[in-house]
């Protein structure tokens, strides 16, 4: 689906209307009660796509391997909820399930479309995300999806959630947690309590300081991230490098690979500035 596509999906006034309407979970109910008549269809997995506030990448399909064998040898007991978008059939609940069904080859899935406007759907996929405890690059997505596509601030987006200004700022940043830290919120690991203590720390620090709190209480964690905070020395003018110390240890980070060998003869005195 193009960016293009998903720029006439919602008129922004016509959103807020609904805030009071679907400001509780109610929303999601409400939505699959009124389409509960429906029939349901098989549709082509190929031809399926997520909604626009989902990304697959987002998601891992550890919760439901252990349905795997069953879904192959009895198909799937429960529809996707998808929603007709341009002629389109998009997920709006289900993508996980989905995203078996593409690995294991599943040609065909049964679906059931919610009938609905666009900004309902919206408010149905963000509620029902909230109500799953899908993981908080989920939610992170989802938030710069509505700030960068359909021009929601982030006092917008704490009205649909009802989140504190704190929570929603720091569900935003998690996009910009380097790639090698992002798998370890997908699968569990790391908690967004933990993961956004990581946010002020620069890309390169952000793995080294996930593993070390993963173990930890997320008040060791918030500790632990203070300590780094006031150790750590921006690079003085003119060097080539600046350092800070976790615990035992003295982490020291170069510009330049280059400077690693120079820096090597500095700290044996073997070199004179």
């Amino acid at each position: 689906m193009s960016e293009e596509e998903t720029k006439s999906l919602i008129a922004k006034d016509a959103l807020k209307s609904l805030i009071k309407k679907y400001s509780s979970s109610e929303a999601v109910a409400s939505l699959e009660r009124s389409s509960a008549s429906g029939q349901i269809v098989l549709l082509n997995t190929a031809d399926l796509a997520p909604f626009p506030l989902l990304d697959e990448k987002d998601y891992s399909l550890k919760d439901v391997e252990t349905f795997k064998d069953s879904i192959i040898k009895n198909g799937y007991k429960f529809p996707l909820y998808v929603w007709s978008f341009n002629n389109k059939p998009v997920i709006v609940n289900g993508i996980k399930r989905w995203m078996l069904a593409k690995r294991e080859q599943i040609a065909r899935l049964p679906c059931l479309y919610l009938q609905g406007e666009e900004e309902e759907m919206i408010i149905y996929v963000l509620k029902n995300v909230m109500n799953n405890s899908d993981n908080a690059l989920v939610l992170s997505t989802a938030f710069n999806r509505l700030s960068d596509i359909f021009g929601l601030k982030e006092k917008d987006i704490r009205d649909l959630t009802d989140l504190s200004h704190g929570q929603v700022n720091s569900i935003i940043h998690l996009e910009a947690l380097s790639d090698e830290v992002k798998p370890l919120i997908i699968d569990g690991s790391l908690s967004f309590a933990k993961a956004r203590l990581l946010i002020p720390l620069a890309p390169n620090e952000q793995l080294r300081m996930a593993k070390a709190i993963i173990p930890l209480s997320v008040r060791e964690a918030e500790e632990k991230a203070r300590e780094v905070k006031n150790l750590k020395s921006p690079p003085a003018q003119g060097t080539k490098f600046s350092y800070h110390i976790e615990g035992k240890r003295l982490i020291i980070d170069v510009q330049d690979e280059k400077d690693i060998s120079d820096l090597l003869e500095r700290l044996k005195g073997g070199k004179q500035q």
